[in-house]
């Protein structure tokens, strides 16, 4: 009996012993298990949150951008006189940006609106603005168009204003919208050049326009009428010494050229050649300098002196004639001015007075 009770006993502690051992190694698999599970959740976690990191610093850097790009284009826009417009198409309410309102001469307490942008633009051409609107709105046309308005402080400007339609999601036009630039002074230097190439165009001047080597680049109508070139033809392949005569050419070279370096005009007389006749001229050249300061091309203005030329030798003809005439009187000839100076003495009245005519016209009537 005793035996049997110390099996029995000894079967309850090898019992709880495997028990134990069981309950201890299921701890050690649930502590695994968890240690593996907080490692993966700081890892998730880590991960998240460098995750949120990088996008912060992403948007940070997209809001960077953003802000540059917007600074940029407000120097640009400032500094080329250029602003942006917008309409809502749905909400029919509109926006300026400050460059717009600057050009139109509003401030900022001014609400911005479709009419008042019309009412800017000259009575004359706000039809013309409000066709080109409604075809960008209806038929998705985009508009460039350079018009006068008046600004709100009375000035007026001209202005080249484009636009667009930007449609939404389902293909419906949305809003307009579009920039406004002052092009004032260039449609002034504009004219002012059409101005004066119809004064070229139309002069009965010799108008002519090389490169820095003499070649020709271009001839006024009458320079090309004058040597026989068709108003409609390509400028001739020539130079414009071969328009010269050879005493020309050198002077072009030892007298004209050094005065363009040094003042960059040339004004005298001259000549051409014209049906191989010698034509005289009165002549302007001027050097024209690149950016850094050489000359790369010439133009010449060129009027016919032909009749002037004549009634000069005609003078001269005449005025020795009259000298011969003067001398040849016997009687005394003497002529001064209001202020009792010689003018005019012939040989009788020099011999008479016993002077030089020279010295005579230096002391004036004694």
């Amino acid at each position: 009996f005793q035996t049997e009770t110390e099996l029995a006993r000894a079967a309850v502690r090898a019992q709880r012993s495997r028990t134990s051992a069981g309950i201890d190694a299921s701890l050690e698999r649930l502590a695994g298990l968890t240690l593996l599970l907080v490692s993966t959740l700081a890892v998730v976690v880590l991960a998240c949150i460098l995750q949120v990191v990088l996008l912060l610093r992403s948007r940070t850097r997209y809001e960077r951008v953003l802000a540059r790009n917007a600074s940029f284009l407000r120097r640009v826009g400032q500094v080329a006189g250029v602003g942006g417009w917008e309409f809502d198409l749905r909400t029919d309410e509109a926006m300026w940006s400050n460059e717009v309102r600057g050009l139109l001469g509003v401030d900022a307490g001014i609400a911005p609106s479709v009419d008042a942008t019309f009412g800017f633009f000259e009575p004359q051409v706000r039809q013309q603005v409000r066709d080109a609107v409604f075809a960008a709105r209806y038929e998705g046309k985009p508009f460039d168009l350079e018009l006068p308005l008046i600004t709100a402080t009375g000035e007026r400007r001209i202005v080249q204003i484009v636009g667009e339609a930007e449609r939404d999601g389902e293909g419906r036009p949305a809003r307009l919208v579009g920039a406004l630039q002052d092009v004032t002074a260039r449609k002034q230097v504009e004219e002012r050049l059409r101005d004066l190439t119809e004064i070229v165009e139309a002069t009965s001047d010799f108008v002519v326009k090389t490169d820095w080597r003499g070649q020709l680049t271009y001839l006024n109508p009458s320079a090309r009428r004058q040597w026989h070139f068709a108003l409609d033809e390509p400028v001739p392949d020539r130079g414009f010494w071969d328009f010269n005569t050879n005493e020309v050419n050198r002077r072009f070279i030892d007298e004209v050229r050094p005065a363009l370096r040094q003042w960059g005009v040339w004004v005298g007389e001259t000549s051409v050649l014209v049906d191989d006749r010698e034509v005289p001229v009165h002549t302007v050249v001027i050097g024209h300098r690149d950016a850094e300061g050489r000359i790369g091309r010439y133009s010449a203005v060129m009027r016919d002196m032909t009749a002037l030329v004549g009634a000069r030798e005609e003078l001269q003809r005449q005025t020795a004639s009259l000298d011969a005439i003067v001398e040849a009187i016997p009687a005394l000839v003497v002529v001064f001015d209001h202020q009792f100076r010689y003018r005019l003495v012939n040989r009788g009245f020099e011999r008479w007075r016993g002077i030089d005519r020279t010295q005579m016209r230096s002391e004036g009537v004694v």
